[in-house]
C-alpha cells in the first residue's frame, strides 16, 4: 500500500502506521532506507522512525546496502540524513 499511494500525506500516514503498530519489517530495511531519503520531510521522518525501530537480526549484506544507499543519497534534510546513517551503522554492532 505504501508503494502504491500517490499522495505524500497518505504515504506518510501509512509509514507512521508501520512503526506505531510495531510490525516486523526488518526484511524491508532497504525500502524504508530509501523512503528515509525522500524529499518530503514527513515521509523521510516517518521512514527514519521505522528504520530506528527495527530490531532483531539483519543480514550484513542488507545493512551494507542500506548504509551505501543512505550515504550516496543527497537528502534535502541533512539532520535526518545523519540520523539515518548513524542508526544504520549502530545496527551493525
Amino acid at each position: 500500500a505504501i508503494r502504491d499511494s500517490g499522495k505524500n500525506e497518505v504515504r506518510s500516514r501509512l509509514i507512521a502506521a508501520v512503526w506505531e503498530s510495531g510490525l516486523e519489517v526488518s526484511k524491508e530495511l532497504i525500502f524504508f532506507t530509501r523512503l528515509a531519503c525522500h524529499p518530503d520531510f514527513s515521509i523521510a521522518m516517518e521512514a527514519l522512525t521505522v528504520v530506528q525501530s527495527i530490531e532483531g537480526k539483519i543480514a550484513e549484506e542488507t545493512l551494507t546496502t542500506a548504509i551505501r544507499i543512505a550515504q550516496d543519497n543527497n537528502s534535502p534534510h541533512p539532520e535526518l540524513h545523519e540520523d539515518l546513517i548513524t542508526s544504520l551503522k549502530q545496527k551493525t554492532t
